[in-house]
């Protein structure tokens, strides 16, 4: 079967398939730049064979007159970005600190990236998630979410603003692993996709189209921002003895609210897991077989190096 075809989007200057548009901008709109592009495309092509026999002269001369650059070979890959995610109570920030010292000792850079809308929530911006009713997780009023459509508009600025940071924290994370040319790892705590979880219909559904629309954002180029994705489990599931709720302490020594019961946060991780499901190197990290936290953080630690240090013929058939 031979490649899809593709044409250039002018808003970013990259080649997409016709399915990719109409993913991004929706069919109506995917049609109408497709049957442009299509339009130009014999203008483009007919040009008088004069002008073209000469312009292939030229070319050619060119090329017989030019010397021949050295060819440089690619340099490897440097900096790895993760997103560590899954449900309540999984484990990430334990996981983190275990992953660190791991491989810091075999000698990479370990960034950890923190999550976008706990810095806003814990900076006073729950009274914007959560307006019109006293500071806490749980507000009679309901959640932005909770009070659709009549909030639909707020909820995109407020779901705007979180994409924006954690993007740009992300973005300066990875400048600052590559300007200092060594081997880095970058483990976000959470990314870009945790955000659809919390949207009507998650990453299928309208609010999670419109939010990339409206950034200018395309959600194949977001996923290639990770590496792979480790999503961890949630205690809720298999470990239900170490599932933690309410006012309590997660596993970074952290106090912290946990508003979700551990019906809710099955619900949660499965909803977590299903909005990272398109990304192609999606590790899900289970309690099964777990006879402590470290047996699960040691399944974190191998999808890691599977992924920085591949063996050799995987490595090779992933050049070709």
């Amino acid at each position: 079967m031979g490649k899809a075809k593709k044409v250039v989007d002018n808003t970013d200057g990259v080649a997409y398939t016709k399915a990719q548009f109409v993913e991004y901008y929706g069919e109506k709109k995917a049609n109408k730049i497709w049957e442009a592009a299509e339009k130009r495309e014999p203008a483009e092509k007919a040009q008088p064979k004069g002008k073209a026999k000469a312009k292939a002269k030229v070319k050619a001369k060119a090329k017989d007159n030019k010397e021949p650059a050295e060819k440089k070979e690619r340099e490897p890959r440097k900096v790895w970005m993760f997103a560590l995610t899954g449900g309540p109570c999984g484990g990430k920030g334990s996981c983190q600190k275990f992953l660190r010292e791991k491989l810091e000792a075999k000698g990479y850079d370990v960034y950890t990236c923190p999550e976008g809308p706990t810095i806003f929530f814990n900076n006073g911006a729950l009274n914007a998630f959560f307006p019109g009713e006293a500071p806490g997780p749980n507000f009679p009023g309901g959640s932005l979410i909770d009070n659709l459509p009549a909030t639909k508009d707020k909820l995109q600025q407020f779901e705007t603003a979180v994409i924006q940071l954690q993007l740009q924290m992300e973005e300066g994370f990875r400048t600052m692993a590559r300007s200092t040319g060594k081997k880095s790892i970058i483990f976000c705590d959470r990314g870009i996709f945790d955000i659809a979880c919390y949207l009507p219909e998650m990453a299928t559904g309208d609010a999670w189209k419109e939010l990339l629309k409206k950034n200018k954002l395309v959600e194949i180029k977001l996923l290639a921002r990770y590496a792979a994705v480790l999503h961890l489990q949630t205690a809720a599931i298999g470990a239900e003895k170490f599932y933690k709720s309410g006012d309590t302490v997660d596993d970074a020594g952290n106090k912290v609210f946990r508003r979700e019961t551990p019906e809710e946060a099955k619900t949660l991780d499965a909803n977590v897991l299903k909005c990272w499901s398109k990304h192609k190197n999606l590790n899900e990290i289970t309690n099964e077989g777990c006879t402590g936290a470290d047996s699960k953080w040691e399944k974190c630690l191998e999808a890691v190096l599977k992924t920085i240090e591949p063996p050799a013929n995987e490595a090779a058939e992933s050049k070709d």
